[in-house]
């Protein structure tokens, strides 16, 4: 298996190291491990310096002028690897994703196996072991492009299919790349990896390889159930918004749009009810749906980190 892994950082040295690693001690070594800083303000270049990284000729370190995002991030690493390199295959992930070693002699064996299947991933972890059910999504209503994680049993066979897999060890081949495009640039963050899986489904199902495993250094209360809004709207919701029906608008249908809109406004309008949300929030939800409508993209001056 002739791959290459793209890494996305923002100001996260100390678990860049270890993801780095944990690529160049897989038992399938990469042909290359592309990092693409997104303009960290933390020192990471001298601390890679520091911990020997340069060193090792698989590395290939490009820093962006600006952060552009998670998925301004995955468009510069893939179209990097697109134009330069020599490989079948190419894997993304943040810096906060650690494979276990045999991740990709696993889903080489099972790409053998299934040489139909031109996309797969891996079980996405906590790092107590628990499964992280929502970056594994069959799709539900092609009209809205809504979604279910795909349950727990499904883990328990060691490969089956799924037509969504989040960045986070998704690695598809090079020729589907090369139909498919690159990930949106102008998404920023969120939906990014939505709308590119919408793509990929297109052409191919995703394999999933249970066996193959990725620790996803994150808290697990980002990952638990949603019951409501925050009562304080938080800059990232924006891009979810926008993002959705950008996506929606782009892969579905006036009546999924529609239901999707209808559904924003009543589900604001029964916050305001409950008293569960500010003014403030209110007018930022409305600006998320409204730039959508208009189709306006890339980064926002107002909603950054």
């Amino acid at each position: 298996m002739r791959y290459a892994s793209v890494l996305v950082t923002y100001n996260r040295k100390d678990l860049l190291v270890e993801a780095i690693n944990s690529l160049l001690k897989q038992t399938i070594t990469p042909q290359e491990v592309v990092i693409v800083d997104n303009n960290s303000t933390d020192g990471t270049r001298e601390f890679l310096e520091k911990k020997g990284i340069f060193d090792n000729s698989l590395i290939k370190y490009i820093k962006l002028e600006e952060n552009v995002g998670g998925a301004g991030g995955f468009n510069a690493g893939l179209e990097y690897v697109r134009d330069n390199l020599d490989v079948d295959w190419v894997s993304v992930s943040d810096d906060d994703a650690i494979y276990k070693t045999d991740y990709f002699e696993v889903i080489a064996k099972k790409s053998l196996e299934n040489v139909d299947i031109k996309a797969f991933a891996g079980s996405v972890k906590f790092p107590d072991g628990e499964i992280q059910i929502g970056h594994r999504k069959l799709f539900t209503n092609h009209d809205r492009y809504s979604a279910e994680n795909i349950s727990e049993n499904f883990y328990k066979k060691d490969f089956f299919l799924a037509d969504f897999a989040s960045f986070v060890g998704l690695t598809i081949s090079t020729k589907l790349l090369n139909k498919i495009g690159l990930p949106d640039k102008d998404y920023f963050i969120w939906f990014d990896d939505f709308e590119y899986g919408i793509r990929i489904n297109k052409y191919t199902k995703i394999g999933v390889c249970s066996n193959a495993i990725i620790i996803h250094k994150t808290l697990k209360e980002l990952h638990g159930k949603k019951k409501e809004m925050k009562k304080v709207f938080s800059w990232k919701e924006y891009y979810g918004i926008r993002n959705r029906i950008l996506t929606i608008k782009k892969h579905g249908t006036s009546v999924g749009l529609a239901v999707v809109l209808i559904g924003y406004i009543l589900n604001t309008a029964k916050l305001i009810f409950k008293r569960k949300i500010e003014y403030r929030s209110v007018k930022e939800i409305g600006i998320g749906i409204k730039d959508g409508i208009k189709n306006v993209k890339g980064k926002n001056k107002n909603y950054l980190p």
